[in-house]
């Protein structure tokens, strides 16, 4: 029984491989004082999902084809009046077992090893499939990966930027000449004893 789905469209077997990364957005400027680094955010890479269709073999293959022929027609959109472009809705990824239920769009359709994008081929055993998606919206199953990713790297950052206290970038008053000084005490030659006529 297989727990995926796309497009409300249940996997006749189940992903062998589902793969994403998060890229860090994040901008380095150097500056006279040192190189600044600001971190703004995450963003999720391509879902690249992977699998076969066994015994199904190439009439399967060709029954996938079509589902996600049919798929990338609907996510064409449509021009709508005034020329403007009325954008079709993305389509649901889930897979329960691990929580997701991601909004993506269906870039690309593959099988590894083909010599173009499908091979329909009787003598092919086992035919795989890939599938490349661009998630629109993670629907909240990826918050605590994302948080883990921009926390690594902003701990990354302050490990190993190589910075190191040292007299010029570490100011404390034992070393900053700004530091104010105490005022001396009337009548031992500080400045309010002057103007008195206490020479």
């Amino acid at each position: 029984m297989a727990f995926g789905s796309l497009g409300g469209q249940p996997f006749d077997l189940d992903p062998e491989s589902i793969a994403y990364h998060f890229d860090i957005k994040a901008s380095a400027t150097n500056t006279v004082g040192g190189r600044v680094v600001q971190v703004f955010g995450t963003r999720i890479s391509d879902l690249i999902v992977t699998g076969s269709f066994g015994l199904g073999g190439w009439e399967a293959q060709q029954n996938f084809l079509a589902k996600v022929i049919t798929t990338m027609e609907g996510q064409q959109g449509t021009l709508g009046a005034g020329g403007f472009y009325n954008g079709a809705a993305p389509i649901v990824f889930s897979y329960p077992p691990r929580g997701w239920n991601f909004d993506v769009y269906l870039l690309e359709y593959t099988q590894p090893g083909g010599s173009t994008s499908v091979v329909l081929d009787n003598e092919i055993i086992n035919p795989q499939w890939t599938l490349d998606m661009f998630i629109v919206n993670d629907n909240g199953g990826l918050v605590a990966e994302t948080n883990a990713a921009l926390t690594s790297y902003i701990q990354r950052l302050a490990n190993g930027i190589g910075w190191t206290p040292n007299t010029y970038n570490n100011v404390t008053t034992s070393n900053n000449a700004n530091t104010p000084k105490a005022a001396k005490p009337v009548g031992v030659g500080g400045p309010s004893a002057i103007g008195r006529g206490e020479h």
